[in-house]
C-alpha cells in the first residue's frame, strides 16, 4: 500500500484533480480496512497482557511486550487516514501530493510496527525473546509511554515483592511505604474496616486490577 501511496503522490500534479482524488479515495478505504485489522489486533494484544501475572517477572515483561506493540501502532495508521482524506478532498495538486506523500510516510511506519511486533512475538514463542524484547523497549520513549509505563511496573513489582512475604513483614513493609505511596495510602483507606491480615490480601490482589484498567484505557 506503500508504493501505492507514494505513486500516486508523483502522479497527482500530472493528473486532473478530480481523478487524483478518485485515486486518494480508493486507498483511503484501503486504508481504512486495514486500520480495523490492527484495531483487531490492538484488542488481541491487549487480551493477551491481561491474561498475564503481572506478580511474576516473565508476566510483567510480557505484558509490557504487548503496551509497547499497542503503543507503536497506535498513531501511523490513524495518521496515515488523515492525510489520505485530506488528498481525497483537496482540490489543489499541491496539497495532494503533499498529504499522499505524508500517508506514505505513516504507512512505512506501520509496516516497520508490525514486522517488529511480529519478530517479537515470533521469538517469543522460540523462548528467545531477550533481543527483540529489548527493541521494543527502545520505542517507549519516542511512543511517549515508557514513563508510565515505568511507573506501572515498578508498583507490579513492589506488589510482587509483597506477595511473597507473609502477611506480618507485608503489613510492616506496606506501613514503612506509606508515608511516600499517596496510592497505598488510599487503598488502606478504601479497606480500613478489614482485619490486618484482609487488608494484606487485598492489597495484593489491587496491582494487578490497578494495571490492567491502566491498560485497557491506553488507547
Amino acid at each position: 500500500m506503500k508504493d501505492k501511496t507514494t505513486n500516486q503522490a508523483q502522479q497527482a500534479s500530472e493528473k486532473l484533480p478530480d481523478e487524483a482524488k478518485a485515486d486518494a479515495r480508493q486507498v483511503l478505504a484501503e486504508q481504512q480496512r486495514l486500520n480495523q485489522q490492527v484495531e483487531a489486533l490492538k484488542d488481541a494484544l491487549r487480551a493477551d497482557a491481561n491474561q498475564q501475572d503481572v506478580l511474576k517477572k516473565e508476566g510483567r515483561e510480557r505484558a509490557r511486550d504487548a503496551d509497547d506493540a499497542v503503543a507503536m501502532l497506535r498513531e501511523p495508521p490513524q495518521r496515515a487516514e488523515e492525510d489520505l482524506a485530506l488528498a481525497a478532498k483537496s482540490d489543489k495538486p499541491a496539497t495532494q501530493e503533499q498529504a499522499l506523500n505524508q500517508a506514505a510516510e505513516q504507512q512505512q511506519k506501520l509496516a516497520q510496527a508490525l514486522e517488529q511486533a511480529a519478530e517479537h512475538y515470533a521469538a517469543l514463542d522460540q523462548g528467545k525473546p531477550d533481543e527483540t524484547r529489548q527493541a521494543l523497549r527502545a520505542t517507549e520513549q519516542q511512543n511517549g509511554v515508557k514513563e508510565q509505563l515505568d511507573q506501572d511496573y515498578a508498583k507490579a513489582e513492589q506488589m510482587a515483592k509483597l506477595a511473597q512475604a507473609s502477611p506480618e513483614e507485608m503489613l510492616a513493609q506496606l506501613e514503612k511505604a506509606l508515608p511516600q505511596n499517596p496510592q497505598m495510602q488510599k487503598e488502606l483507606s478504601a479497606i480500613s474496616q478489614n482485619t490486618l491480615k484482609g487488608a494484606a490480601e487485598q492489597l495484593q490482589q489491587a496491582a494487578p486490577r490497578r494495571i490492567t484498567w491502566r491498560r485497557m484505557s491506553r488507547r
